[in-house]
């Protein structure tokens, strides 16, 4: 992806440590294209979930593939550590198998239509 100058980008960041309170901040990026300054805008959003659902995924690691079981899974969302979308599965089952052999290894988010969100871990042996 190449980001223009003045072009606004939305990016996920997942982050494994609780955040009780909102707010706003600068991150700075060193990177080979040149230095960035990113501010950051967190806001909590407290609220009861009526349709609570649960997503499991086995084995996770995974090497060859990865299952991903849960209720109403609709679109299944593979993101890549930066948040950028690698590919889309569709089903209108409550399981799907995701062949992983083609991806590099690596740290991935798995994003169901139905919101929910889990880390997924890609190791070749």
């Amino acid at each position: 992806m190449t980001v223009t100058a003045g072009q606004t980008i939305i990016i996920d960041v997942y982050v494994d440590v609780p955040v009780k309170e909102n707010f706003e901040g600068k991150m700075y990026v060193n990177t080979s294209a040149g230095n960035f300054e990113v501010d950051i805008v967190y806001e909590m959003t407290i609220g009861v979930n009526e349709n609570s659902t649960t997503l499991t995924m086995f084995p996770n690691p995974a090497n060859e593939s990865v299952t991903v079981q849960g209720e109403n899974l609709g679109e299944v969302s593979l993101y890549n550590v930066v948040g950028q979308k690698v590919e889309s599965f569709y089903t209108d089952e409550s399981q799907l198998v995701i062949p992983t052999a083609k991806y590099q290894e690596g740290i991935y988010f798995v994003r169901t239509s139905n919101g929910m969100t889990q880390r997924l871990v890609i190791v070749h042996e």
